[in-house]
């Protein structure tokens, strides 16, 4: 239903489906981008005419917004698609580096790409950057300006919980707790409700999903590490945009 609207809503645009996921919540995430990158007005835009074809009274969807422009540094520029883009560029069709023409799971490569995206945000954006983008994306979903004020320090304070996947995970798999352990483990430190915790003990039950979660930790901090490490952020990180860097490499560069 969701990708039967959004056909309607995108069609005679110069924009995408990339995907549509919708969790045990209701909450819809909505992945879409055009050839030259999506922007926060797109995606504003494209938010506001899907929620006002679902029928609330029948499915009660709940739209995210509050951390837009994370999520379009993160999926977009100068994230996934930026680095996807300029390696395939660079390594596969310039040096022909065949090996680079696909992304791998639960790779050494997936790990740096995941650090490259978790810290793309503030790359390029400073503090104050990241304030102005959230007061436009809130005003223009007509959102109260306060909501606004509060979501940069909503998002960092957030982001310290998702290592608690990451102990959920030794939790099941290497201490062998119940999933009722695990899932008050996850209510107590994750702040979220039990839908949501069934949810994940599902996600820990598939190898690749369980083990793809310290992708995004750990790849937070080896790439900031890095960065931290470099006399010039904007360079290092342009180079792990362009170099096939492994997370070893990263580090003795870090040690040096």
């Amino acid at each position: 239903m969701i990708e039967h609207h959004l056909d309607g809503i995108l069609a005679g645009k110069d924009i995408f489906l990339v995907g549509v996921n919708v969790d045990n919540n209701n909450k819809i995430v909505v992945h879409i981008d055009t050839p030259e990158g999506i922007s926060i007005d797109d995606c504003v835009r494209v938010s506001r005419e899907l929620e006002g074809k679902l029928d609330r009274e029948r499915e009660d969807f709940a739209l995210e917004v509050w951390d837009l422009p994370t999520l379009v540094a993160h999926e977009a520029y100068p994230g996934h698609h930026t680095e996807y883009s300029i390696k395939e560029q660079h390594l596969y069709r310039q040096k022909n580096q065949v090996e680079h023409s696909i992304r791998l799971s639960g790779t050494p490569s997936a790990l740096v790409a995941e650090g490259i995206a978790t810290n793309a945000l503030q790359v390029v954006a400073s503090q104050d950057d990241i304030a102005s983008i959230f007061y436009r994306c809130y005003e223009a979903a007509g959102l109260p300006r306060d909501d606004a004020a509060r979501a940069p320090d909503f998002v960092a304070a957030s982001s310290t919980l998702k290592r608690v996947f990451d102990n959920q995970a030794l939790l099941f798999c290497r201490d062998g707790v119940s999933e009722d352990e695990v899932i008050a483990y996850g209510l107590r430190h994750s702040l979220n409700d039990e839908a949501w915790e069934r949810h994940r003990v599902q996600n820990l039950k598939d190898p690749l999903s369980r083990s793809y979660g310290y992708t995004y930790t750990l790849g937070c901090d080896l790439v900031a590490a890095f960065l931290d490490a470099s006399p010039d952020r904007t360079q290092a990180f342009a180079r792990l945009l362009s170099e096939p860097l492994t997370p070893g490499q990263i580090q003795r560069e870090i040690k040096m």
